[in-house]
């Protein structure tokens, strides 16, 4: 019988820690969303101007705005630590993605298209993450 109530106050316990977790991180946020929708889109348009004979500069400039402006909106939002550092490493894929451009180095067609996907990929299952937080 006591390991019995044992076991019962061990499982109410842990999952009213679940229950205050859930309190615990932030709730959904429209702007975290939209900045990440914003980086998904551009990554999508930029895609087919990287057969272009000259790679159009500006849309890796829109990306790298587009991340840094929502690393820096989620910065300082309380139990927002998690999507904080998603985007960190989200704009991190974009800035070695810039970097390539602005060593002036040649970068292949095929570089420009796999890293764009892949930032898309990663803003795609972010859009995921943050839009099953609660309301």
């Amino acid at each position: 019988m006591k390991k019995t109530i044992a076991l019962i106050s061990v499982i109410l316990i842990l999952s009213g820690c679940s229950v205050i977790d859930a309190y615990r991180t932030s709730k959904y946020d429209n702007n975290e969303y939209m900045s990440v929708t914003q980086i998904k889109t551009i990554s999508q348009i930029s895609i087919p101007f990287c057969d272009a004979r000259v790679f159009n500069y500006a849309l890796v400039d829109q990306l790298y705005n587009s991340s840094m402006f929502a690393v820096n909106y989620t910065q300082h939002i309380p139990r927002n630590e998690d999507t904080h550092n998603l985007l960190v490493d989200l704009h991190n894929l974009i800035l070695n993605f810039k970097a390539r451009y602005d060593t002036g180095g040649n970068v292949s067609n095929t570089y420009c298209r796999l890293k764009l996907k892949q930032i898309s990929a990663a803003a795609e299952q972010m859009q995921r993450v943050i839009g099953s937080k609660t309301r």
